[in-house]
């Protein structure tokens, strides 16, 4: 199981008696550009780490809701406390399933159940959220939300469309440069040597 693969990076920040329940891999940071992070659900606590930063972690205590949204192939992980927003993770559709198993393990751990842990022999079937198990048909909209994914690589996709466009004028070039070949010089010689071949005075015997 890929969560449990997952846990074990976890594993020099947990306590003694501390376990982990569940874990997903986020691909995307706040600004939707693409950045790996770690996201685990202890029995003690909500864990998280992104590329080359500090762990940060809230106790169970502080957190009272997780929720998992899907739009358009990018689903957002909240962590909600008493005074509101704690955290936000995004990811990518490839992720969404891992998220939505650590948003039924936190569930089930706030109603009393030790839900899907790792180390245990039975592993739990989660439920995945509706957002998450029947997408909705691919849309156009869909392909503007991903010129938020492109922003910040904008430049490098108008370099290649000023290439792109540059390399079709370039192969209007050689046609330009023949045609006045063509008009001004071999169609007047073609014409000429017709002429001379229907000429009566010239073919009689």
């Amino acid at each position: 199981m890929e969560s449990r693969q997952l846990a074990e990076h976890f594993a020099g920040e947990l306590t003694a008696r501390e376990a982990v329940l569940a874990a997903f891999r986020h691909d995307l940071d706040e600004k939707l550009t693409f950045r790996e992070g770690l996201v685990a659900l202890s029995d003690q606590r909500l864990l998280a780490r992104n590329d080359g930063e500090p762990l940060r972690a809230w106790p169970l205590a502080q957190v009272q809701r997780l929720t998992l949204t899907d739009r358009g192939g990018l689903a957002t992980l909240e962590a909600l406390g008493q005074t509101g927003l704690l955290a936000r993770w995004h990811c990518t559709v490839g992720h969404a399933k891992d998220a939505a198993a650590l948003v039924a393990a936190f569930d089930g751990l706030r109603s009393g159940a030790r839900a899907g842990q790792l180390d245990g022999e039975e592993e739990v079937e989660h439920e995945i959220p509706e957002a998450v198990q029947a997408q909705e048909p691919p849309r156009v909209g869909t392909l503007f939300r991903l010129l938020r994914f492109a922003r910040p690589h904008m430049a490098w996709l108008l370099l290649g469309v000023a290439l792109t466009l540059g390399s079709t004028a370039a192969g209007l070039v050689p046609p330009l440069l023949t045609w006045p070949l063509v008009d001004d010089v071999m169609a007047p010689y073609q014409d000429q040597v017709k002429d001379i071949r229907e000429d009566p005075r010239l073919t009689a015997p």
